[in-house]
């Protein structure tokens, strides 16, 4: 059965923790890499403005949840990796 392992997306209330986050995706994706059956989204680099930062349009007023784009773009990005695994 496949398995889909979201990375955690970058959000401005922790972005102080951002480095940790991106240590913990890359390993969570090196795990990923051990079992066919598991696959990796990559779903931050789009949640990410030129500069590096979180994109404030896509989390709500508390800058931790995701806003309706937020969601859009996510629900995009995870129906593309469903398509890809599941051909």
């Amino acid at each position: 059965v496949p398995i889909l392992c979201l990375d955690v997306r970058p959000t401005i209330s922790r972005f102080q923790a951002w480095p940790e986050i991106q240590a913990m995706n890359r390993a969570l994706n090196a795990v990923c890499d051990t079992d066919r059956n598991a696959h990796f989204v990559a779903t931050s680099p789009e949640h990410l403005d030129d500069n590096g930062r979180p994109k404030e349009a896509l989390l709500r007023d508390d800058k931790l949840h995701l806003s309706r784009a937020g969601y859009e773009l996510w629900t995009k990005q995870i129906k593309s990796a469903l398509d890809d695994v599941l051909k």
